[in-house]
């Protein structure tokens, strides 16, 4: 559809604990994509962490209207960082 908008909500970041801390059984399938075999993403499948530069490569065909960063730090019972990409993009209307 053209003109259509799409919502992008919490798109895992490079920043959040899960990436950063990995437990030792987690698979690799690249360096940004794991499959968890323990902790929150256990059982969950295929998790994506992006960067900022991935992102904005994905919407490069699109009108970004709005683009941010959301880290929460949890502090108890334990300290997490949780961080996440939000972005709103239209699609253009070309004919």
């Amino acid at each position: 559809m053209r003109g259509g908008v799409f919502i992008g909500i919490d798109w895992f970041t490079d920043l959040h604990d899960a990436f950063q801390n990995k437990p030792d059984d987690t698979e690799m399938i690249d360096d940004r994509t794991f499959i968890f075999h323990s902790g929150y993403f256990n059982g969950l499948g295929t998790m994506h962490f992006f960067d900022r530069s991935q992102v904005e490569a994905l919407l490069l065909k699109f009108e970004i209207l709005e683009f941010s960063k959301k880290v929460v730090t949890q502090h108890i019972p334990e300290k997490n960082v949780w961080s996440t990409w939000n972005f709103v993009v239209r699609k253009p209307d070309r004919r």
